[in-house]
C-alpha cells in the first residue's frame, strides 16, 4: 500500500505596475490556506494487459497587506496532473515483471495575482493631483 506525498513552497517577486513585493511562503503556511487537495489512482489488469491512471489536484490561496495605493496583494495557485496508460506485461515471473507502457500525462499549473485598491489613498492622491494641476494653470 502506498499514498501520495506533497510538500511545496512558493517564493519570488509578484506584482503589477511597480508594486512588486517579494513573496516567500513555506509549506506550513500553504497547508493552512489550502482550498482543496485531491488525488486518486486506479489500475485494472486482465492477463498480460492493463489500464491504469491517476489524477491529482491542488488549490490554494493567500495574500499580504500592501502599502501605498494597494491595500492587499493576493495570490492563488492551482495545479492539476492527470495520466492514463495502457500496459502489456512482457516479462511475468515470480522474481519480477516488466511492462511496456503507452499513454499520456497532462500537467497544468496556474497562478493569479490580485491587487485590492486602497481607495482612501487613491482619493487623496487624485485630489492632490487635481489641486496641483489647478494651481499650475492659474
Amino acid at each position: 500500500m502506498d499514498g501520495p506525498g506533497w510538500l511545496a513552497s512558493v517564493s519570488g517577486h509578484t506584482g503589477f505596475h511597480g508594486v512588486n513585493p517579494y513573496v516567500d511562503v513555506g509549506f506550513g503556511s500553504i497547508i493552512r490556506h489550502v482550498d482543496a487537495i485531491y488525488t486518486t489512482e486506479a489500475e485494472v489488469r486482465k492477463g498480460r494487459f492493463g489500464v491504469f491512471g491517476d489524477l491529482a489536484y491542488f488549490g490554494g490561496q493567500g495574500g499580504a497587506n500592501g502599502s501605498g495605493l494597494v491595500s492587499r496583494v493576493g495570490a492563488g495557485l492551482q495545479s492539476f496532473t492527470g495520466e492514463a496508460f495502457l500496459a502489456y506485461r512482457i516479462i511475468d515471473s515470480p522474481r519480477g515483471w516488466l511492462d511496456l507502457l503507452g499513454g499520456f500525462r497532462f500537467t497544468y499549473v496556474g497562478m493569479q495575482t490580485t491587487l485590492s485598491p486602497n481607495v482612501p489613498a487613491i482619493d487623496a492622491a487624485s485630489t492632490n493631483l487635481v489641486d496641483q494641476f489647478a494651481i499650475a494653470i492659474k
